[in-house]
Formats: C-alpha cells, sequence, structure tokens
C-alpha cells in the first residue's frame, strides 16, 4: 500500500520530521540557513545536518530557533515529544538494556570519577571523546546521535530526575581545546539550575568511597525498583539485585556526603 507524502517503504525518522518543520519555519520568516546559524550560535555544517535530519539535534537548537523564528514553543514541543529512539541500534548492545530503562525510570543517580556525566556533555563534547577512543568518523556520528536522543529525557512534563556526582578530576581532564570545554562549563551550569537537576562535585582531598573507580547508574523504576549499571575496559555489567555493598555506594551518592553542589545564580 502507497503511503501519502512519501515512498513506499520509507518512513522519516523524528530527526528528519524535526528538520522539515525547522526548515518550513525558517523559510517562512526569509532567513538564510547561513543566518540562522549564526544567530542560534551553530556552525553552519551542523546546522545543515539538523535541517536535513542526518542528526539528532540538541533541545538548545530547538530553544533558540524558537525564539530567533519567533515560533513560539512550536520546535521545542516537537523536540520534547519526539521519540528519538530509533537511534537504539546506535547503542553497544551491551549498554541497551540501561537506555530501555532509563526511559521507564523516575531517576537516575551516576557517577562519573573521569568525565562529565554523559547526560550532561555537550555534542562537542561527546565527539572529542568518540574521536579519543579511537572511533572512525561514521561510528562517531552514530554514537552522538545516540547519547544526545538519551538527553531528552530530562524535558518534557515528566522529566527524569538525575542525580549526578563526579570527580573534580573530571574537569581537568580536556575533551578538545579551550573553547570546547568552556562551552561544556556552561551548559552544566545551565543544566544545574533545572529543577530536576542536582549536580555535585567532589573536591580534590576528599576521600572517596570504596569501589568508586568506575561510572556507576543507579535507575529507579516508578514502583521502587532499582536497576545497577557499571561498566569495565569493554562491555557493561547490569543487575536489579545490587548486594550491599553497591546499595550502600547508591546511598552515598545521594546522601550529601558529597556535598559540593554547583552555586545557584543567587548566590
Amino acid at each position: 500500500m502507497s503511503r501519502r507524502n512519501g515512498r513506499a517503504g520509507e518512513a522519516d525518522t523524528p530527526a528528519k520530521m524535526f528538520g522539515k518543520t525547522l526548515k518550513r519555519c525558517r523559510e517562512a520568516v526569509g532567513v538564510t540557513q547561513v543566518q540562522l546559524a549564526e544567530a542560534v550560535f551553530v556552525n553552519r555544517t551542523s546546522y545543515a545536518k539538523y535541517e536535513a535530519g542526518t542528526e539528532v539535534p540538541p533541545r538548545e537548537l530547538a530553544v533558540r530557533c524558537d525564539k530567533e523564528l519567533g515560533t513560539g514553543e512550536i520546535l521545542t514541543g516537537m523536540w520534547d515529544d519526539a521519540d528519538w529512539y530509533p537511534v537504539m541500534g546506535y547503542h553497544p548492545k551491551w549498554f541497551r538494556q540501561l537506555v530501555d530503562l532509563e526511559k521507564q525510570a523516575h531517576s537516575t543517580r551516576v557517577w562519573f570519577p573521569f568525565s562529565v556525566p554523559s547526560l550532561l556533555q555537550t555534542e562537542s563534547y561527546m565527539r572529542a571523546q568518540f574521536t579519543t577512543w579511537g572511533h572512525s568518523p561514521s561510528r562517531v556520528d552514530e554514537l552522538t546521535a545516540a547519547r544526545l536522543s538519551r538527553q531528552g529525557l530530562l524535558f518534557g512534563t515528566n522529566p527524569l530526575q538525575l542525580f549526578a556526582v563526579m570527580d573534580q578530576a573530571a574537569l581537568y581532564h580536556h575533551m578538545g581545546d579551550a573553547p570546547l570545554m568552556a562551552e561544556q562549563f556552561e551548559h552544566l551550569v545551565r543544566m544545574s539550575r533545572l529543577r530536576n537537576v542536582t549536580l555535585q562535585v567532589v573536591p580534590f582531598g576528599v576521600p572517596l568511597a570504596a569501589l568508586l573507580d568506575s561510572t556507576l547508574d543507579l535507575v529507579t523504576l516508578p514502583d521502587g525498583g532499582t536497576w545497577i549499571y557499571t561498566e569495565s575496559l569493554d562491555k557493561g555489567w547490569i543487575s536489579n539485585a545490587p548486594n550491599e555493598c553497591l546499595q550502600s555506594l547508591g546511598d552515598t551518592i545521594t546522601s550529601g556526603v558529597l556535598h559540593y553542589r554547583h552555586p545557584s545564580p543567587a548566590t
């Protein structure tokens, strides 16, 4: 059976649908891609990919474009409502269960000792990290799109509650150049101001709990069930039956023992 507004066997991805809407909104006010890209602080190449629907756009792009084009919250609302998870196949197989659990979760508590938490990274930071890890350009594109898609959970009418703890050392491990890191730090400040995001930094000199030498995720579902996820060098491990030691680590992460939080704008 043929499809309306498309060829048989084809369906637009959320990224392509968003890109088409963005293009219509841009053309309606008579500005070029170059003009809009400059106005929303995005390089021309990246903007073209968002409008073509070949990359998942960050939410900030939708917000800035709505403001610049005078479209209210059309693009932002579309971004919030989109199911970006068709990129699930881009995730490593051993990581997909965590991604699926995050979609169902009420909250997640994460510990990152050596890098910025993935749910709080900018696209540029992600690309630099994946490139440093030796991935091919095409795989960097896939992994970046997949990671960006997860960040949508932090927005919308019922956002994921994120409690993120990172070691101060992570702020000194540069990914890319100084402007890239400056952009990342500004993003951390903005994200920490969201009501559903708590960001804590463990200062140098504070003793760490045992076994906190790798990333750790504790995902809590609406029924109270908790899953724990951690990684080794080449794969991840997930379980819904954490032992007393791992459970105590989860309690430590959210107890305020790791006590530093970025000051609010009022202070």
